[in-house]
């Protein structure tokens, strides 16, 4: 701030500008408390575990509906055979019960689901289990293959270009269920994205 300042002398009288000296005051910051810093970092942590579990939940259970309607699947019909993405498919029958594949090989369940999935292939088709599902009927979940049997050629899964073989592929049964109580409803393919419908006919 100015302030002017009166003045007398021999040539007169007036005034003079003078600054007016500011008071410095020292202000004090609060700094956050070991405790605050503690809370606050749980609650980012607690945010971060939350986002991580949400997007676990979409990705199981929410984005294969999605990408189900965004990428419908070519339907064969019970028993049918149809051609879809350069692959015939057709189911020839399933049995759910003992697995006479597993008979004396260590780890193999003596009870499962073998489903005769008859193919023709016009490229090399090397598909994983992960892209044969089974659904089961009253069972919202769809229940993943079991891995191929080593050295036996009715579970391989590697098909030589125009190659035409029956392929046997095996699922557990669902948990709680018995081989009687067991009722397969569809197998469902990734790539090339298939639904086979099955039917009680196909049970053998």
């Amino acid at each position: 701030m100015i302030l002017h300042e009166f003045y007398e002398s021999e040539s007169g009288c007036g005034y003079h500008p003078i600054m007016e000296e500011k008071t410095k005051q020292r202000v004090r910051i609060e700094q956050p408390g070991k405790e605050s810093r503690q809370r606050r970092n749980g609650c980012l942590a607690a945010g971060a575990v939350l986002g991580i579990l949400v997007g676990i939940m979409v990705a199981l259970y929410g984005l294969p509906p999605i990408l189900r309607a965004m990428y419908g699947e070519k339907v064969i019909d019970p028993g049918d055979e149809r051609t879809v993405g350069g692959r015939t498919l057709s189911v020839s029958g399933f049995t759910v019960g003992r697995d006479e594949l597993c008979l004396g090989i260590p780890g193999c369940p003596a009870e499962s689901i073998q489903l005769s999935l008859r193919v023709t292939v016009e490229d090399p088709w090397s598909p994983d289990t992960d892209d044969f599902q089974i659904e089961i009927a009253g069972i919202d979940t769809w229940i993943g293959a079991i891995d191929p049997i080593d050295g036996v050629l009715e579970t391989d899964l590697q098909f030589l270009p125009g190659e035409t073989r029956t392929v046997i592929l095996r699922f557990p049964l669902p948990l709680g269920f018995t081989a009687v109580e067991t009722e397969p409803d569809s197998l469902h393919i990734t790539t090339p994205r298939a639904r086979l419908e099955l039917s009680p006919e196909l049970r053998r």
